[in-house]
């Protein structure tokens, strides 16, 4: 069993060594024995990463986590907080009980503490620290009617912003540790709605979002920190709308009338249409729907430039959707009759006409949007739209029609199982082998002869790509033994693998004199730790799936060893299966 007075004899040396170069760097940070042997630490590495260790009586690691994703038993932040630990409260293990020292927990020493004693340090504290200060008022806000939270949490915010950001700018790394300050003020708004105290919750959540709306502006957000803070946010919103008494509703309605106007909402990720949501929800249940048609017919023409098209149509499909709510169909007809170029708007149309049955109306609408599309360049529309005209051939009963579709869509980019089932279930088995052979006939004479045409020229290739376009349908056919005679002519170990699952119960011998080669060759061609770590666990799936071979793939392994034994990352990883030890932690 790991302790702290021996897990670093038992932990492999790579890992040990970083880690206690982490501790020796002082990476290591806030370590704290929250209760007896429970000790919570953050470890600044590529990120702020917060790591866990509990220990029993005798210094025995019972266990320990990481919020890093390293995926085997022990990483190198635990190890350097275990570092630290022996460090703070160094080991007992040979000094009588009686006589070894011991740290007070923080909740004991919460325990010592006596009620002025609070007073005096918090007056102190709070003369010292404006941070702390500010924090004790927002906790205990509720306590002082005066105190405007929105103002207080704003500067609070703007403070924290300030901590993290260089010269306004909030860094990749920068936006880990401000949003893990945040996360204190969205508990903060949890706690309030929990109270029902919804006015204060609002107050603090307006200013999140206005604060991190900003930031969101200027920072490297490609973690999607800022974002997922500010999407929480807005669903505590949401909450507050929904459970908040009807004069509060009337203000967030109010608020995001006046708010939703600014384009920054709608520019910068999905927010701005999920408190448009909100918006929406509360235009109906507080009966102002035609004071939120005028909003959306101010938006619909102020957008007027380029990029606007997204945005214009959103409003006016939502537009749609409430005026059928309210039963006004004059209007929704003459406003369906004149967006019928907006796709939700014209789907809409074709899916009431199919409801009457009215296919042809239906499909007139749809080989109209197909010109659309086309004409605008947006081939997924263009495939919506042939959906359509499937969906309608079955309710017809088209069959010719089916065959089209299903077929098209079975190979369309990628293999559909879903459309080439529905193809295959039109024949019978007499003629679907007909059918099925002629296209393999159709398709290996396209490839092939596209192949041939380029010979001479940089594309030609001596193995076509026969392979990806037939093996889908050699697997749902069972023509197991065709499959094998394409896959032999490969030398790739990743598409062998493809295939492995399909073959390698029904042909292990010849599948394994493909793996000797392709094993070797991607041991050739692999160049740093992850690739030959790869390479082995490949190695250890066919192992487990054809053990009858076990001794011929660590013979490759053992080969590779021999040609590359200044490699020392490659030959610790083949170890793994060709001997010389294997190692517990990684």
């Amino acid at each position: 069993m790991l302790t702290l007075n021996n897990f670093d004899k038992q932990i492999s040396g790579s890992v040990l060594n970083r880690g206690k170069q982490y501790y020796k760097d002082g990476a290591v940070m806030e370590i704290e024995e929250i209760n007896d042997g429970f000790w919570n630490a953050e470890v600044e590495g590529s990120e702020f990463y917060d790591v866990k260790v509990q220990l029993n009586e005798s210094d025995a690691i019972i266990d320990s986590s990481c919020t890093c994703p390293y995926d085997g038993d022990i990483c190198k932040h635990v190890i350097a907080v275990l570092c630290a630990i022996r460090e703070e409260r160094p080991i007992t293990t040979n000094i009588p009980a009686a006589k070894a020292a011991k740290k007070l927990s923080f909740e004991d020493l919460l325990n010592k503490i006596s009620i002025k004693e609070y007073k005096e340090f918090v007056k102190t504290y709070a003369l010292q620290s404006k941070d702390f200060k500010i924090a004790l008022e927002l906790a205990f806000s509720d306590k002082d009617d005066t105190i405007d939270l929105g103002k207080k949490y704003s500067d609070a915010l703007k403070r924290v912003i300030r901590k993290h950001s260089d010269n306004g700018f909030v860094g990749y790394r920068d936006s880990f540790a401000l949003v893990k300050d945040l996360d204190n003020f969205l508990v903060n708004v949890e706690d309030m709605i929990h109270k029902m105290h919804f006015r204060d919750a609002f107050a603090i959540s307006i200013a999140i979002l206005n604060e991190m709306r900003y930031v969101l502006t200027y920072c490297d957000d490609s973690a999607g920190n800022i974002g997922d803070t500010i999407s929480e946010t807005v669903s505590l919103i949401k909450r507050i709308a929904t459970d908040a008494p009807i004069n509060l509703r009337e203000e967030v309605y109010n608020y995001l009338l006046k708010e939703l106007g600014d384009k920054s909402y709608y520019e910068y990720g999905d927010f701005g249409y999920e408190l448009f949501d909100i918006f929406e929800t509360l235009a109906i249940d507080l009966s102002r729907s035609n004071e939120f048609f005028s909003f959306i017919d101010k938006q619909v023409s102020n957008l007027t430039g380029k990029y606007d098209d997204y945005r214009k149509e959103f409003f006016i499909s939502r537009k749609i959707e409430l005026l059928k709510l309210s039963g006004n169909n004059t209007e929704v007809e003459n406003l369906v009759q004149q967006n019928l170029e907006i796709v939700e708007v014209r789907q809409g149309e074709i899916n009431k006409f199919i409801q009457e049955k009215d296919y042809v109306k239906a499909k007139v609408l749809i080989k109209e949007g197909i010109e659309i599309s086309d004409k605008k360049g947006h081939p997924g529309t263009t495939l919506q739209w042939e959906k359509e005209l499937l969906r309608i051939a079955f309710l017809e009963n088209d069959v010719e029609l089916i065959r089209h579709y299903t077929k098209y869509f079975a190979f369309d980019r990628w293999f559909s199982k879903e459309y080439y089932d529905q193809w295959k279930a039109t024949f019978n088995q007499e003629e679907w082998i007909v059918t099925i052979e002629a296209y393999i006939d159709e398709t290996l004479k396209k490839i092939l002869g596209n192949n041939e045409r380029g010979r001479g020229k940089l594309w030609f290739t001596a193995n076509p790509p026969v392979l990806s376009a037939i093996a889908p349908v050699y697997i749902e056919e069972g023509y197991w033994d065709r499959l094998l005679d394409l896959v032999k002519k490969e030398t790739d170990l990743d598409v062998i693998l493809q295939y492995h699952s399909h073959l390698s119960k029904r042909y292990p011998d010849e599948l394994l004199a493909l793996y000797l080669p392709a094993f070797e060759l991607a041991g050739d061609h692999a160049n740093a730790r992850n690739q030959y770590k790869d390479v082995v666990n490949k190695m250890k799936r066919v192992i487990k799936d054809m053990p009858q071979f076990k001794a011929d793939i660590v013979a490759v392994a053992q080969k590779l060893k021999s040609k590359y034994p200044r490699r020392p990352a490659m030959v610790d990883e083949l170890n793994r299966i060709a001997g010389g030890g294997q190692k517990k932690y990684r």
